[in-house]
């Protein structure tokens, strides 16, 4: 990278400081891989960003953030039923979201983008086993309420579905806000 490219990504006038520049792009990134449902080429376009932005600090006299050592091997396993598998998703969720706010350098945040991609990945795999989806346009990238998807499932729970695989069998029983969830959890599968 040069002055010129590095220039790109903070735009230096005489009394800026580089520090509070860089500050605020990271939380901007931050506040984009929090707020956004996670599709990998999105998220891997943005970050290739990121880490450009973090080597252009760097380059300007930034302080100098090691690379870290990548450790996103970890697999997440669902269980079968419904209600616990969004339960234990949305915790997960949450403790990665965490951690990339409380991330001091683009390296970190990258790091927990991957775990937060493969986490949505294998919760994404569990609905795949739905094949009663409705007929109905389905933007992948809008989440539904996570309370509103609670209360559908409790309702499928209620009116005697507790599993995937049941969700599959007797679709009929289910709302359809969980059937609109199964057709988008399957769809982003295929980005």
């Amino acid at each position: 990278m040069n002055n010129k490219e590095a220039l790109l990504f903070f735009p230096l006038k005489e009394n800026d400081d580089i520090e509070e520049l860089y500050e605020d792009l990271l939380f901007e990134y931050k506040q984009f891989f929090i707020t956004k449902f996670p599709l990998k080429k999105v998220f891997e376009a943005k970050e290739k960003k990121m880490i450009q932005m973090q080597t252009a600090y760097s380059f300007l006299g930034g302080k100098h953030s090691e690379d870290l050592e990548e450790r996103n091997d970890k697999s997440y396993h669902f269980p079968t039923e419904i209600k616990e598998c969004f339960i234990n998703y949305q915790q997960e969720r949450n403790i990665l979201k965490n951690n990339i706010l409380r991330a001091t350098s683009a390296f970190e945040i990258c790091e927990q983008i991957k775990l937060l991609i493969n986490l949505q990945n294998s919760y994404s795999e569990k609905w795949t086993v739905v094949s009663n989806l409705p007929d109905i346009d389905i933007q992948i990238s809008i989440e539904p309420d996570p309370m509103s998807l609670l209360n559908a499932i409790n309702e499928f729970n209620l009116n005697g579905g507790t599993t995937f695989e049941q969700l599959n069998s007797k679709g009929n029983i289910a709302p359809d806000l969980l059937l609109k969830e199964a057709k988008r959890l399957y769809l982003s599968t295929k980005y």
